[in-house]
């Protein structure tokens, strides 16, 4: 049951390949694996499930954050020393998309989902219609319809 676990932890995977020899590939490079019909992404090594499956993924993922601990308006090398300011580090949890076609990570929001729907003019033209409110409401809804409309296929071999 928890055998993805317990591989994972090790800093290298080691295997065999088709040919019958020994390959070795660190954790950390892996993108992700599949459990059971459910696919996961290693996002700042940690594996994030990804919910929905298709020419545009969505999933959420744990990411790191580092702000300043504090701001000084009066200052005036405060700007230039960014490098010298203490940070603190916080996690966030963020909504990303992976468009397949392309193989990028994006983060979730309705401009990147504008510029993928580009490719299929009638759903573009339906979604640009709407105001800004509805465009944030309606995202999964349009993610979804052009997942429906251009099906993603992956080769057996």
């Amino acid at each position: 049951f928890d055998f993805f676990e317990k591989v994972l932890i090790n800093k290298k995977i080691i295997y065999y390949d088709d040919y019958g020899i020994k390959q070795s590939i660190k954790t950390e490079n892996i993108w992700g694996y599949c459990r059971k019909g459910t696919l996961y992404i290693q996002v700042e090594s940690e594996f994030n499930r990804i919910p929905v499956v298709g020419n545009i993924c969505h999933f959420v993922a744990n990411i790191t954050v580092y702000r300043d601990r504090y701001y000084n308006q009066y200052d005036p090398y405060y700007s230039y020393n960014s490098a010298l300011r203490p940070q603190q580090a916080s996690y966030e949890l963020k909504q990303f998309i992976i468009d397949f076609e392309t193989g990028k990570i994006m983060e979730y929001d309705y401009q990147t989902l504008s510029i993928i729907l580009m490719r299929d003019n009638e759903l573009y033209e339906e979604y640009e219609v709407l105001n800004k409110r509805k465009k944030k409401q309606q995202m999964f809804l349009y993610l979804r319809k052009f997942n429906e409309k251009h099906p993603l296929y992956i080769p057996i071999n």
